[in-house]
């Protein structure tokens, strides 16, 4: 009998006769290929769809909502043992200037602040504001014995007894909203609008003037 031997295709040799013999073939350069043009694709259809968006949004030019503190009366008003009462109502105005794009909220937290401290707080329920649209809302913030600072009970007595009235009032607006075309809505936005009142008149029948809140998005 002839000497057989292995090549490294893996053909076996014996005598005059050749028998090929198949061996399992492996490709992982070709595997690799693949996932990387994979990989490459989802890349590239991610960034398609984020420039599209960013091509939309630039051309809306999507514009913050304006917030305006339209009138503000107070009732229920006592002070004793360094705490205060009080009923807040405030008339709001909210403007979305968009001609293309709703706002909506998911709710609107209210407080009341003097001397960089809380002294009633509030809240208006989410709604969606239309496009173009201009929304007058009435809410209330209350002071349900809310504990004040020595120098800021002080200032408060003085300020009552002598003008009947409070001076250099904060009322802040906080929301995370969306903006929304027809069924895209976009990421969560935390909306803050500040509205400072320079004398705030402590009785139900006086308001104050119309302020404009600063808005930050």
């Amino acid at each position: 009998m002839g000497n057989w031997h292995k090549s490294e295709m893996g053909i076996v040799m014996a005598g005059p006769f050749t028998v090929s013999k198949v061996m399992p073939a492996t490709y992982p350069h070709r595997r690799g290929r693949v996932a990387k043009c994979i990989a490459l694709l989802a890349l590239a259809i991610v960034v398609l769809a984020a420039l599209v968006v960013l091509i939309i949004w630039l051309v809306l030019e999507p514009s913050k909502p304006s917030f305006t503190l339209e009138n503000v009366h107070v009732s229920n008003l006592s002070l004793s043992n360094r705490r205060i009462n009080a009923t807040f109502v405030l008339g709001l105005e909210i403007k979305n200037y968009n001609k293309r794009i709703s706002v909506v909220y998911d709710s609107i937290d209210i407080s009341v602040w003097y001397d960089y401290q809380t002294i009633a707080l509030g809240s208006i329920s989410g709604y969606i504001q239309p496009r173009h649209n201009t929304t007058k809302l009435q809410a209330v913030a209350v002071a349900d014995s809310m504990p004040v600072k020595a120098q800021a009970w002080n200032d408060l007595r003085q300020q009552r007894s002598k003008h009947h009235e409070f001076n250099d009032v904060e009322v802040r607006l906080m929301s995370e909203i969306h903006f929304k075309i027809r069924r895209w809505k976009s990421r969560r936005y935390y909306l803050k609008a500040s509205c400072w009142i320079n004398a705030l008149p402590l009785g139900p029948s006086e308001s104050i003037d119309t302020t404009d809140c600063d808005v930050h998005i």
